[in-house]
């Protein structure tokens, strides 16, 4: 589908389809475990000492080409010492509003990867952590 203009905005109201949000999950996994793994000052090595694991599993993790069982997830959290729950709230999907993207956006690199990660501060509409309103 080709719309006439530079607007992309139309792309934001197409839905997500499940493979889009496993994918999104997993990127989102994968920025948090490499942003508590710099905090730590660990390598994939350590890491994968931490968890029991081998560092090509943890290479898998940080690229987001595995698919992390729900027993990986608690094996990060207790190996890191954070908590990935916050990421996996429910939140209602019609409260969510698009805020249209800035290139500003992008400010992290990936490890070993093309892509960048995004700040979604600066992206999307703050929500209440407990409440899940959308705030104003």
């Amino acid at each position: 589908m080709i719309e006439k203009g530079n607007d992309l905005s139309w792309l934001c109201s197409l839905p997500k389809t499940a493979d889009d949000l496993a994918y999104d999950h997993k990127m989102d996994i994968s920025a948090s475990v490499y942003k508590r793994m710099k905090e730590l000052g660990l390598t994939q090595s350590e890491l994968a000492e931490r968890m029991g694991a081998d560092r090509s599993q943890i290479s898998r993790i940080l690229a987001g080409s595995m698919n992390i069982t729900l027993r990986t997830i608690a094996r990060l959290e207790e190996a890191l010492d954070f908590r990935l729950d916050a990421g996996f709230t429910y939140v209602n999907s019609r409260q969510l509003q698009v805020v249209p993207f800035h290139p500003s956006a992008w400010n992290t690199r990936m490890p070993h990867s093309n892509s960048w990660s995004v700040n979604r501060a600066q992206i999307s509409t703050q929500i209440h952590p407990t409440t899940n309103e959308v705030a104003a």
